[in-house]
């Protein structure tokens, strides 16, 4: 069984295997997923994060902010994400998907709008990808069936 949000199965419905790539999914909230060199780095999400004062990103620009905002000043609050997103990851290429993708209007240059059936490609390829498992992080981590052997490892800070 494989368990990811939005963001990350459309990823894989996306990605070029090359660099820094994040995904942003606008749908009833914002949905987010950073993968590097074709890799997912797990457990990033920004939905429920702060974006400006008390707003999270799904309050910012997610479905009620295109509601009670309209398009034009929701594109505006979409342009100011991307900026903020660009200074935290330093991606090299952004995709946005989503149900309400299709309501921005020039996305900057380095982002591209991708289509909704990048969700059903992406779920498809999940299972071709090798991804890292819960027993490499759990060891690198020092947590798991391997821990009392790798305790004792110094650590350098």
């Amino acid at each position: 069984m494989r368990l990811l949000n939005d963001a990350e199965v459309q990823g894989y419905g996306v990605i070029a295997g090359r660099g820094l790539e994040l995904v942003l999914t606008l749908g009833t909230g914002a949905g987010t997923a950073l993968f590097r060199d074709g890799k997912l780095m797990p457990h990033m999400e920004l939905a429920q994060h702060p974006i400006r004062g008390k707003k999270t990103y799904d309050d910012y620009v997610g479905a009620r902010a295109l509601k009670r905002k309209g398009k034009r000043k929701r594109n505006r609050r979409v342009h100011r994400t991307i900026k903020i997103l660009l200074r935290l990851f330093s991606y090299d290429v952004l995709y946005i998907g989503g149900g309400n993708s299709q309501a921005i209007k020039l996305p900057p240059c380095g982002a591209f709008i991708v289509d909704n059936t990048a969700g059903i490609t992406g779920g498809v390829r999940l299972w071709e990808v090798a991804d890292i498992t819960a027993q490499e992080v759990a060891t690198s981590l020092d947590y798991g069936p391997n821990a009392a052997s790798t305790s004792k490892r110094k650590r350098t800070v």
